[in-house]
């Protein structure tokens, strides 16, 4: 996604997207979701994408209950919740699209130095060039699925993924 809005062709080019413009966080968020919904060829590897029908069970799942999921990624669903009570003067135990969008806001147009107290703070130190794309990724599903909160499972590990697709029911 970055490499295409940054106009980075060199799929060797690891630099940090820092700082992103408020436009580039928009086309970003628009491309991921895209990519999301319709899978992508990523560094030679095929990715599958929700299809229709994975797509549509998924959101008749959350539309059954509340608009509720649980968040498996041990280390992005701490980004996620810290910037979003962070960035919301709130001490929620979920994150909420209010509160991504609002962690979004916070670090648009801020270079990796000036984002690097807010990641020792939610404990992502040295990671800054990731904090800003993690939460436009996690904005892009919570809008692409109809997400209203997302309430961070503790405990997981990497086999989170693979326990992601188990609930939704995909290989």
């Amino acid at each position: 996604v970055l490499r295409t809005i940054l106009n980075r062709l060199d799929v060797q080019d690891k630099g940090s997207p820092n700082p992103l413009t408020e436009a580039q966080v928009a086309q970003s968020l628009d491309l991921a979701k895209t990519l999301l919904s319709q899978g992508t060829d990523l560094d030679g590897q095929a990715k599958k994408g929700y299809d229709a029908v994975d797509l549509e069970s998924a959101k008749k799942v959350l539309q059954h209950n509340g608009g509720v999921v649980y968040g498996l990624g041990p280390v992005q669903t701490a980004i996620g919740l810290f910037f979003s009570n962070y960035a919301t003067h709130r001490d929620l135990d979920y994150y909420d699209l209010e509160g991504i969008k609002a962690g979004i806001k916070l670090l648009v147009g801020k270079t990796d130095g000036e984002i690097k107290p807010y990641a020792k703070m939610s404990g992502a130190a040295g990671f800054e060039a990731q904090l800003l794309t993690t939460l436009i990724l996690i904005e892009a599903q919570m809008e692409l699925l109809g997400a209203k909160k997302v309430i961070p499972l503790k405990g997981l590990n990497n086999t989170d993924g693979l326990l992601g697709e188990a609930l939704l029911g995909s290989n």
